[in-house]
């Protein structure tokens, strides 16, 4: 016996989601359909230099995160970023998956300037959302620092975060909790676990055997500990931050593996926040980036 669904029964159209997007449509043949296929996609695009990541492994992931947003493996391979165990994803790609979703009626930005951006959108079935991301939001975050993005192109940098702003409070079930690029810095600071500090108690040396007529062991001085991560802050320039890089990894063996990790994670944010290329390539599809770039 079946059961026919009637027009008033119909369930919620803005509970069913989208059809698969046409970039995916688009390769249907060429995405791949297990373990293995997945792989061999993946050490292709790691060995192409193409994804921005750091291994295979990273790679596929990145491929099957884009895929559950939409995209298809190439686009998540150029542009998703794998940073310390986080996938980002830039705001005009957040915009593309939030129009093709079908759920979105409005989406408009009302301002953009040094001092403000905003937007406004209207998910379909539900009310108008006005949403904004100042300088003073952004001077209270602490992003405005020497060379950093909200330093050299704040309009840009502002409406990028509008963009997550809105976007994952509007439409979580399109983005899935996704970040842009130029939060990965706070997203990954956040998230670093200080190791607890327990103090060792002074062991005792084992008194040496009579027999044994050996000269007394060296004494090494100590050296005033380093505040690595005061340092690391501290740098103005990629070469600078190099040379800390260097001064670091020589100093591995008398750290835990929890601290090297919080380590490398200050690392690699202060190296983003450095290098102006993510801006750049997080923003090619905005019509700001032809001014910033002049500028």
């Amino acid at each position: 016996m079946t059961m026919q669904l009637h027009d008033s029964q119909a369930p919620d159209t803005d509970l069913v989601r989208a059809q698969p997007s046409a970039a995916l449509a688009r390769v249907a043949d060429l995405l791949p359909h297990n373990f293995g296929e997945l792989m061999q996609m993946a050490v292709m695009g790691f060995k192409s230099g193409l994804a921005k990541c750091e291994t295979p492994e990273q790679a596929a992931m990145m491929i099957l995160t884009g895929m559950e947003l939409g995209l298809s493996p190439g686009q998540s391979m150029r542009g998703l970023y794998s940073v310390e165990g986080r996938v980002f994803i830039p705001s005009d790609t957040m915009v593309a998956l939030i129009l093709q979703s079908g759920l979105c009626e409005d989406w408009e930005v009302l301002e953009t300037t040094d001092q403000v951006a905003t937007i406004t959108t209207k998910r379909r079935g539900k009310k108008a959302v006005e949403r904004s991301f100042t300088a003073a939001d952004a001077e209270r975050a602490q992003l405005v620092k020497k060379n950093s993005g909200h330093e050299k192109y704040p309009r840009i940098m502002l409406l990028h975060r509008c963009v997550a702003v809105i976007g994952r409070e509007v439409y979580p079930d399109v983005l899935l909790g996704m970040y842009v690029p130029e939060e990965q810095a706070e997203i990954i600071q956040a998230e670093i676990v200080r190791p607890r500090v327990v103090e060792a108690k002074e062991s005792q040396p084992l008194p040496r055997a009579p027999s044994q007529n050996l000269p007394p062991e060296p004494s090494v001085p100590a050296g005033p500990a380093r505040d690595w991560d005061a340092e690391i802050a501290a740098a103005d320039s990629l070469e600078a931050l190099k040379e800390l890089g260097t001064a670091i990894k020589a100093t591995k063996a008398s750290r835990s593996a929890e601290e090297g990790t919080r380590l490398s994670g200050l690392f690699q944010a202060r190296k983003k926040a450095l290098t102006p290329v993510v801006e750049a390539s997080v923003t090619a599809a905005t019509p700001a980036t032809t001014e910033a770039a002049g500028a």
